[in-house]
């Protein structure tokens, strides 16, 4: 028997994409007799440490105090060892947010023989310099920290903190073919502890006939005949919706009958005064759940995903199951999602800035939305999912699993 225990905390990203990569494990091994899962919430609203079985799993959750982080997670983990049988053998704790390194040290330091694995879904520098690997390496590894500024400063701390993490797991995972190179090259992690296991999703796709497709959009108030555009993702500068807008007034005017529908909770005013004057061809739905979700998907005519960087995007695993063609930017982890080298559009950087050409971008959706090989992108675009994203990817979650207790 092997036993689970998955770190999560009570935050934004567990409602999106760590959120969804949890759960996605989780229900995976609902049917496996060999392993168990527990859930750790840390960061909890609960007022109290509570545990409850949920039918998939044990939920552990440790309500949030006013403390530094490492502090913190010290009182977590005296809580936690009260709680939980960490003695016994084949025990995994999976980490998912390098901020709980300290937990995991005080794991390791007194578990020995427990394995800690980590999953890399983001790394700061990405955050802070919009995913511009150039510029990390010259402007800040190159140089001596001492003369940094501080801003750069700040980011080569976080790059030993994600490397102190790294060095802890006895597995890391990467979500990308990009995010482990860079780990092997710059972080200097060897590389027989990293494994790429791309994001999974299971498949709900159903295909739907012609006439049935239009009384879906009858349902949501859209023409059979409008061209929809389909973003979804937070509404920030990150995912690159300022630039998906800028280039929808330039595609209005080559195509008048399309609308941008645009999913997910965020900066709406910024959205809105960069929509000006074209507001009544843009839909904001804010978040989405499930059903209504894959509804959208199913009507839409194509996606557009401009983030500055990704490590391995739901909504294009998504996009890709209900064989939405779609456009992404072929920065990071992005870069290995694209269909085709036709559907990607350049990202261009500026120091630690980057940006999308709204001209580029217009014209690759332009382009796509009059392509008359809807069948063929159909294929293209599921198929890639059936082979890279679908759910036997849980099976080689449970094969890594069983891998880390071979030689111990």
């Amino acid at each position: 028997m092997i036993h689970v225990y998955i770190f999560d905390r009570e935050c934004v990203a567990s409602n999106y994409g760590i959120g969804v990569y949890i759960a996605q494990i989780a229900r995976s091994f609902n049917q496996t007799k060999n392993v168990t899962v527990n859930i750790i919430k840390l960061y909890s609203e609960e007022a109290e440490y509570k545990m409850t079985y949920t039918g998939l799993f044990y939920l552990h959750e440790i309500p949030r105090i006013d403390q530094n982080a490492d502090v913190y997670e010290k009182l977590c983990w005296y809580l936690l060892k009260a709680n939980v049988s960490f003695g016994q053998k084949n025990v995994i704790c999976h980490f998912n947010y390098v901020d709980d390194l300290c937990l995991a040290q005080l794991i390791k330091n007194e578990y020995p023989n427990i394995q800690i694995v980590l999953t890399v879904h983001y790394q700061q520098w990405c955050f802070a310099l919009d995913g511009n690997l150039d510029y990390f390496i010259e402007n800040i590894l190159k140089k001596n920290p001492e003369d940094l500024p501080v801003i750069d400063r700040n980011i080569y701390k976080s790059f030993l903190r994600e490397k102190l993490f790294y060095d802890c797991a006895d597995c890391v995972i990467c979500l990308s073919e990009f995010t482990k190179n860079v780990i092997e090259k710059y972080y200097h992690v060897n590389e027989d502890k990293i494994v790429v296991l791309k994001n999974f999703v299971s498949d709900e796709y159903i295909r739907l006939s012609g006439a049935r497709r239009i009384l879906l959009r009858n349902k949501y108030m859209f023409g059979s005949e409008e061209k929809l555009i389909l973003f979804v993702g937070r509404l920030n500068r990150i995912k690159g919706i300022n630039f998906l807008i800028e280039s929808f007034k330039k595609i209005l005017e080559e195509i008048a009958n399309c609308r941008l529908l645009i999913v997910g909770d965020g900066d709406f005013q910024t959205c809105l005064k960069l929509g000006d004057k074209v507001w009544s061809k843009m839909i904001f739905f804010g978040y989405l759940e499930h059903d209504e979700l894959f509804d959208i998907y199913q009507i839409s005519d194509i996606g557009v995903l401009p983030s500055m960087h990704e490590q391995c995007s739901y909504t294009a695993i998504e996009m890709m199951m209900f064989g939405l063609p779609f456009i992404t930017t072929d920065t990071t982890g992005l870069n290995e999602m694209a269909v085709s080298n036709e559907l990607k559009v350049k990202l261009h950087y500026s120091n630690r800035n980057a940006y999308v050409s709204s001209d580029s971008l217009a014209s690759k959706i332009i382009h796509l939305l009059n392509s008359k090989n809807e069948g063929i992108l159909f294929d293209k675009s599921r198929n890639s999912y059936l082979k890279y994203y679908a759910e036997n990817n849980s099976i080689k979650m449970e094969l890594l699993y069983k891998s880390l207790f071979i030689n111990n």
